[in-house]
């Protein structure tokens, strides 16, 4: 198996009308500069619940998480070792692996992404060699494959019309195309975003989709455009400039270690999730310098194109470094007791004490939170 590397509401109706930092184009894309998002601290965040997720010997994990919330709680895949798929109840009790890679019965060879379905089963993207599968693990455990696909994934999501987006990326030799449609028998019926890396390209292990009101947002590294693919198309939505750290054109004209060293010189910015409700865009984006990585998180009003940042090192992370996703019109960010801890001492709202408890391990705490900003 090869080796895999971690790395709107509505438009405006006259697009080119500038606003205080973003602007629509005259196609309808929001474009904004990276250097003019204000900079807010966590005065303008309200804690509104906190979910400790229970951890045990059995379900230690890295802090490179993947969780996607549903009515049956949260499932949670460790995103650096892709070796299964973890489910809590909505209050964060631990009920066990519903998907394992292994050899055994039930298992999995190999694992890439999930979803899970209306009803609660597991949809799994298992990649191996230039071939994908997608398996269903159903609620009662059973594992059963879908459809085998010809094209190499590293990440999919289902559309409502029973049919999948994948997305292989710049893949190259592998990948003519970064995105393909499949229907229920796996076979490919459309073909989108042609791969003109003629290079060789490593894979690529990241998170491509992301649901949207109107329809599925799409990211991927090395590009500073966002997608949306709705009625069966793809369209750019959004582009932020990132300055300095955009990624230069000779990047595309060598091969992908030499490639690697001119990011490691210059810098480079990157999407590491994109989330969106009916009024707003929330990135989580990645930023490598010389003086080192950090995050900066970004939140954009669709409407007015006002965008507003904060910041957070790996080495110092925060309460609302790493966004999960919107819950109704507030945000769901991952974050660690010790984090908790460390950022509100007593300062915990009462409310919340008795949640966060004093266990053998460091453990992971879902955060929602209001943002005031407009």
């Amino acid at each position: 198996m090869m080796k895999r590397i971690c790395f709107v509401s509505v438009l405006l109706i006259v697009f080119s009308c500038n606003t205080e930092n973003g602007f629509y184009d005259e196609s309808g894309v929001l474009q904004l500069k990276l250097d003019d998002a204000k900079l807010i601290d966590n005065s303008y965040f309200e804690i509104i619940d906190l979910i400790p997720l229970e951890t045990n010997s059995q379900n230690l994990m890295s802090m490179e998480l993947r969780i996607r919330e549903h009515k049956d709680g949260f499932f949670v895949m460790d995103a650096e070792k892709f070796d299964a798929v973890h489910h809590f109840d909505q209050s964060g009790k631990y009920l066990g692996k519903m998907a394992e890679v292994g050899e055994g019965p039930n298992q999995l060879l190999g694992l890439q992404d999930f979803q899970v379905s209306e009803n609660g089963d597991l949809l799994l993207l298992s990649s191996i060699g230039d071939q994908t599968s997608i398996y269903m693990k159903s609620k009662s455990g059973e594992l059963s494959k879908i459809s085998d696909v010809d094209y190499l994934a590293n990440s999919f999501i289902k559309l409502e019309d029973g049919g999948y987006l994948l997305a292989g990326g710049y893949n190259s030799p592998f990948v003519s195309n970064r995105v393909v449609k499949i229907d229920l028998e796996g076979i490919i019926q459309e073909s989108f975003l042609p791969n003109d890396y003629t290079n060789m390209m490593i894979p690529l292990s990241e998170r491509n989709f992301y649901e949207s009101i109107d329809g599925v947002n799409y990211t991927e590294i090395f590009n500073n455009k966002v997608y949306e693919y709705s009625n069966g198309k793809f369209s750019i939505v959004l582009e932020i400039d990132f300055g300095k750290y955009s990624i230069p054109s000779e990047f595309w004209d060598v091969d992908i270690n030499e490639g690697f060293e001119i990011l490691m010189e210059n810098g480079f910015a990157t999407y590491k999730s994109l989330f969106s409700n009916s009024n707003f865009y929330l990135t989580n984006i990645h930023i490598q310098s010389k003086s080192g990585f950090y995050k900066k998180v970004v939140l954009i009003n669709k409407e007015s194109g006002r965008s507003y940042f904060w910041e957070a090192t790996t080495q110092d992370e925060d309460l609302f470094s790493d966004p999960i996703g919107f819950k109704n019109d507030e945000v769901m960010f991952l974050s660690y007791h010790s984090v908790l801890k460390e950022k509100l001492g007593n300062q915990v709202p009462i409310a919340f004490e008795n949640k966060l408890e004093e266990t053998e391990f460091d453990y992971p705490v879902l955060v929602q939170a209001k943002i005031n900003v407009k």
